[in-house]
């Protein structure tokens, strides 16, 4: 079973290196994140993945970092753990963004499936980057 938790932006500062080069291989860059959520494995308590979050207002977010940890890349526990996520996502708020490079064909697989809107690109200096939309309603949940 996963568990989604959310950490408060003071405790994220002091995870998120850990997180990031366990996730990554690296530090990230700056980023101003109002909370992670945290994908939690119950039985083991371990760490699925995580994703940084930006609040836009009351009913907008939009996930910035984020990814599985080394374990789980790529196994049917990080797939659930994102359905968990954006589960959560639905429950709390009303339209979810993300950006993913255009080589990250699982995060557009999973966008796709969701039937998120890509809604524009950003060129940035190691590719490009897709903008990701949903709105929730009725019809798409």
């Amino acid at each position: 079973m996963i568990e989604v938790k959310k950490i408060s932006s003071d405790v994220w500062e002091s995870m998120k290196s850990d997180a990031h080069i366990g996730v990554f291989g690296e530090l990230s860059g700056t980023e101003k994140v109002d909370f992670a959520l945290l994908t939690v494995n119950k039985e083991t308590d371990e760490i699925i993945q995580y994703v940084t979050v930006r609040e836009y207002d009351a009913t907008s977010i939009h996930w910035y970092y984020g990814g599985s940890f080394e374990k789980f890349k790529g196994s049917v526990m990080a797939y659930k753990s994102m359905e968990a996520l954006l589960a959560w996502a639905k429950e709390h708020y009303k339209k979810l963004s993300f950006l993913t490079a255009n080589t990250n064909f699982p995060m557009i697989k999973f966008g796709t499936k969701h039937k998120f809107q890509i809604t524009g690109m950003r060129l940035v200096k190691d590719g490009l980057l897709l903008e990701h939309v949903l709105e929730f309603n009725k019809e798409n949940q």
